[in-house]
């Protein structure tokens, strides 16, 4: 029987970055297409694990050159959000610039909100703007609020069309509030402040029985920890089924041990390698 599952390291349900990479005669991934651009991508990957992140920016041409499967122009963009370097980042804010795909826009918002840098919020605000109501765009104030603010506040609320330019208003307004008190929009957030892995790993621990909120942002949370220390955190779920002893256990052990202390407020890293900027 063919397996509904096959290779997604975007499953933060499931086993994230730590998916076992596809075979080049899997049948499904056959059955997807594209098969040698998936087979580049796990390389790429690969290499960025290790710490080489000179290829990330080929993952922007494979997303664009993707024409069969819909699920790897998203895989390419989520890579990159968690692992790009600027130039990669730049490059995506002038492709939106030239975009009227709104697939294309949905992908890189996600991506920008892993990034979590200030300088994304116009490139948000552009793309909302341009392809509001898009199925993908929906979720864009969610990914705003979760920059901007320390839960999701106002900012998360979907505004109505003629409420549009109103909310691009307050989102702006924040954006400069917190340009104001960083000195520089070239700062990386989450919820408003100095992006760090180890206010992830607290944040997403004290929530573990959480309420609402604390229970949503599991997922994003894993990922950013995860894809920044490069720590398995597939027990974090069972059958889609979140673990919390199991998620309790792997973030107190970080923690506690001497790696923490290494990882720098407001630097990116990926699988405990600094990405360059």
């Amino acid at each position: 029987m063919k397996s509904p599952y096959y290779w997604n390291p975007t499953r933060w349900d499931d086993r994230g970055y730590f998916a076992p990479p596809a075979p080049v005669d899997d049948p499904i991934l056959q059955e997807i297409g594209d098969v040698p651009s998936w087979m580049e991508v796990q390389d790429i990957l690969a290499q960025a694990k290790a710490g080489d992140f000179g290829r990330l920016e080929r993952l922007l041409d494979i997303h664009h050159a993707t024409t069969r499967s819909h699920l790897l122009p998203w895989v390419c963009a989520q890579i990159v959000g968690d692992a790009g370097t600027s130039s990669c980042f730049r490059r995506m804010i002038r492709d939106l610039d030239d975009s009227l795909n709104p697939d294309t826009a949905g992908c890189f918002c996600s991506a920008f909100e892993a990034w979590g840098s200030l300088s994304s919020i116009p490139a948000f605000i552009q793309s909302y703007d341009r392809h509001f109501g898009a199925e993908l765009m929906k979720v864009v104030p969610l990914q705003i609020s979760t920059l901007l603010e320390p839960e999701w506040g106002p900012l998360s609320q979907f505004p109505k069309e003629d409420e549009l330019i109103e909310y691009e208003d307050r989102v702006l307004e924040r954006y400069e509030e917190l340009k104001k008190k960083f000195g520089t929009d070239q700062v990386i957030l989450l919820h408003g402040e100095r992006f760090s892995v180890v206010s992830v790993a607290q944040r997403l621990l004290r929530g573990l029985d959480g309420d609402d909120f604390a229970r949503a942002m599991r997922p994003f949370y894993r990922r950013r920890f995860e894809a920044s220390t490069g720590i398995d955190c597939s027990g974090f779920y069972k059958g889609e089924q979140f673990q919390s002893l199991t998620a309790a256990a792997i973030l107190e052990d970080f923690l506690e041990s001497p790696e923490a202390a290494r990882y720098e407020e407001g630097v990116r890293y990926f699988f405990g390698h600094r990405i360059p900027e």
